[in-house]
């Protein structure tokens, strides 16, 4: 949910960067909410509720299925005639366009879906031990699982803007390879940032990945304008 990045937002403010995150339906404020199980919906409204938040130059960060999303997001907003993003940058996801590596885990019982949970990492232990837990977070682990696994690009259109790839070393489920072929995904460049740790490593990688972060929106390559905006809530979507 949102509140992954919540502590992103001082370090990138201090250089004039706004943090902005995603808040899905079914997650923390809006677990009440069924979760989206259907990419196309969910990057569909998110592109409609983005134009209030793209007044002023913007980058886009996805981890993991994030990636995915923000990927189809890029493709979607010139086709409303909205601004693209001066950056993508994705992070602990396969390029878009290489098929699926392993089992379907969305499809697999529950206790195999905590094993593999558990060499994945990312979800709370206590969700995976408790029963009761684990009955509250499943539908949205495997409507997450659903959205990346079932994912088939309609269509091979490449984004214009650059690419920055980052990938964690030690990554059980997504390989190295995998992460720098995002350079298919793009007519413009694509940088790979190879990172120490699993699939979740920007949790104990983070100073270095705001580093990263941070300096790409202030390279030569990007615009000099600040990305700094009055603090705002986190965009939410509402599929209809």
């Amino acid at each position: 949910g949102a509140s992954m990045y919540r502590p992103w937002a001082e370090p990138l403010a201090r250089h004039g960067i706004e943090v902005v995150a995603l808040q899905p339906p079914g997650r923390e404020d809006r677990l009440g909410e069924a979760p989206v199980d259907e990419l196309h919906v969910l990057a569909d409204a998110l592109a409609h509720a983005m134009p209030p938040w793209l007044d002023r130059p913007f980058a886009m960060f996805g981890h993991s299925l994030g990636a995915l999303l923000a990927f189809e997001v890029a493709k979607r907003l010139p086709l409303r005639g909205l601004p693209t993003p001066r950056l993508l940058i994705v992070s602990a996801r396969r390029a878009p366009q290489l098929p699926l590596s392993h089992a379907p885990m969305h499809r697999m019982t529950r206790a195999r879906l905590i094993d593999e949970l558990r060499i994945l990492g990312g979800t709370p232990q206590a969700v995976l031990d408790e029963d009761e837990l684990m009955e509250l977070f499943e539908p949205m682990l495997r409507a997450d699982l659903k959205l990346t696994e079932s994912y088939a690009p309609p269509d091979p259109t490449r984004i214009t803007a650059p690419i920055v790839a980052l990938a964690g070393a030690e990554d059980p489920r997504v390989t190295v390879p995998e992460v720098d072929a995002w350079r298919d995904a793009t007519t413009d460049s694509c940088t790979l940032h190879v990172l120490g740790g699993g699939h979740f490593f920007i949790q104990p990688r983070q100073p270095e990945v705001l580093d990263l972060i941070h300096a790409r929106l202030r390279s030569p390559a990007t615009p000099s304008e600040p990305f700094l905006q009055p603090h705002r809530p986190p965009i939410t979507s509402n599929p209809s």
